[in-house]
C-alpha cells in the first residue's frame, strides 16, 4: 500500500476464503500505509471479474481493475480475439464533499445535471398528478443516478479504438467501474451476442440494447462489419452522457442516441406498494432491478413473477430496457436439491434517500 491511508482489496464476484479480501477490518485487516498483503486462495472459478476497494471511498477515486481467468479447458465460445472494455464515471469533486452533499438532503446535483423538477416542468410534461402522488406519498423527486459527472471513460479515456479486420469475431469484456453508473450498451453493427455474465456462462443470447448495472461483468461476441469503424457506445442511464469503443476501421458508424429519461412520467404502483404494506408480506427489494433511486425505504417490491409488473412502472421499454436477467438462462440446473435442510434469516434492509443513511437489522 503506498497510499496515506488504509486500504483493503475486494475480489469482486471471486469464490474466496472469508478472511481473504471479504470485509475489510471484520474478517480481514486493513492494509496501512507501507504495509505489503499477499492474498492466496484456490482459484475455483473462470471467467471475467473486477476488484474494487471497500474502504472509505477509495472505489470512488478510481482505485479499481479487472479480472480475467481463463477456463483450463478453453472458452466455451470461440472468438478470434479478446478486450476488456472497463466502463467507469468521472467527477472533478472530493468524494468526501460528494457524500456530504448527498447528506444534506440538498438539490445541488440535479441542478449541475439540469433534472430539477418543478410544478411548471410537469405542467408542461402532462405529469401534474405524478407529482401531486409522489408528493402525498413523501416520496423525493425522481432521478435515476444520485451524482453529476463530469464525464466517463472507457479504459481511463474518453474512447479508445480496437482496429480489426472485417469478419473477425471479437470478445468484448465489458465491465461497469463506476461509482454511481448504470449504462446502456449498444453497438452500431447490430444485435450482440451474449455468451457469459458475471463470469458465469450463460446460453448465447442476442440483445440489442441493454444495461449493465454497477460491478457487472458481460462478455459479448461481435464480428465485425465490412467498410468502417463501428460504435459501440456505453450511454449513462440518466443521460447525461457516453463513451465509445470503435471496432474497425474506416468512416465511423455511430450507434443511435439513446432517448432521455422523462422524469416527470416515472412510475411505481402507488397502490401496489400500499398493499404490500399492509399485507405485511415478505418481499425483498433488489435495487439492481429499479430505474430509480428514490424508492420510499417501506414499499416491499416483489421480484420473481411480479418483476415484469414492476419494470413496466418504473420505467422500462424496448428504448430505455432495464437489466436483461429475464433473457439470461443457465447452461446448467440451478435448482438446490429439494431435500436440503433449509432455515429462514430475515434480514431487514432500510434507509432515509433524503438522509442518504442506510441499514441492515
Amino acid at each position: 500500500n503506498s497510499m496515506d491511508v488504509s486500504t483493503s482489496v475486494h475480489w469482486h464476484g471471486n469464490l474466496l476464503p472469508y478472511d481473504e479480501g471479504v470485509a475489510p477490518n471484520a474478517t480481514d485487516p486493513l492494509i496501512e500505509p507501507g504495509e505489503t498483503k499477499q492474498f492466496e486462495f484456490t482459484i475455483k472459478q473462470s471467467g471475467t471479474h473486477v476488484f474494487h476497494l471497500h474502504t472509505g471511498l477509495l472505489g470512488q477515486r478510481g482505485v479499481h481493475g479487472s479480472i480475467v481467468i481463463a477456463p483450463k479447458e478453453g472458452e466455451r465460445v470461440s472468438a478470434d480475439r479478446s478486450e476488456v472494455i472497463a466502463l467507469m464515471d468521472w467527477t472533478e469533486d472530493d468524494p468526501d464533499e460528494i457524500l456530504r452533499t448527498l447528506k444534506s438532503g440538498n438539490d445541488y446535483y440535479s441542478l449541475k445535471k439540469g433534472t430539477m423538477q418543478s410544478l411548471l416542468g410537469a405542467a408542461k410534461e402532462g405529469a401534474l398528478m405524478d407529482v401531486f402522488k409522489r408528493s402525498f406519498m413523501r416520496m423525493p423527486l425522481m432521478d435515476i443516478s444520485d451524482v453529476a459527472n463530469e464525464g466517463y471513460l472507457v479504459n481511463g479515456e474518453t474512447e479508445m479504438t480496437i482496429p480489426a479486420e472485417s469478419g473477425e469475431r471479437v470478445r468484448l469484456r465489458f465491465i461497469n467501474t463506476a461509482a454511481t453508473t448504470y449504462f446502456y450498451l449498444q453497438f452500431a453493427g447490430g444485435p450482440v451476442q451474449v455468451v457469459s455474465v458475471d463470469g458465469m456462462d450463460v446460453q448465447p443470447v442476442n440483445l440489442d440494447r441493454f444495461l449493465i448495472a454497477i460491478s457487472e461483468t458481460y462478455d459479448l461476441i461481435v464480428t465485425v462489419p465490412e467498410n468502417g469503424a463501428y460504435e459501440f457506445r456505453a450511454t449513462a442511464q440518466d443521460g447525461t452522457g457516453h463513451t465509445s469503443v470503435f471496432i474497425g476501421s474506416g468512416k465511423r458508424i455511430l450507434a443511435p442516441d439513446v432517448p432521455k429519461p422523462n422524469l416527470y412520467k416515472m412510475k411505481m404502483s402507488m397502490n401496489y406498494g400500499m398493499k404490500s404494506m399492509d399485507s405485511k408480506k415478505k418481499m425483498p427489494m433488489d435495487h439492481r432491478k429499479m430505474e430509480m433511486n428514490g424508492m420510499h425505504s417501506k414499499m416491499k417490491m416483489p421480484m420473481g413473477n411480479g418483476m415484469d409488473k414492476i419494470m413496466g412502472m418504473v420505467g422500462g421499454n424496448a428504448e430505455r430496457p432495464l437489466v436483461p436477467y429475464a433473457k439470461l438462462r443457465s447452461l446448467h440446473k440451478t435448482a438446490l436439491s429439494a431435500g436440503n435442510p433449509t432455515r429462514e434469516v430475515v434480514l431487514t434492509l432500510t434507509g432515509d434517500m433524503e438522509r442518504y443513511i442506510w441499514s441492515l437489522d
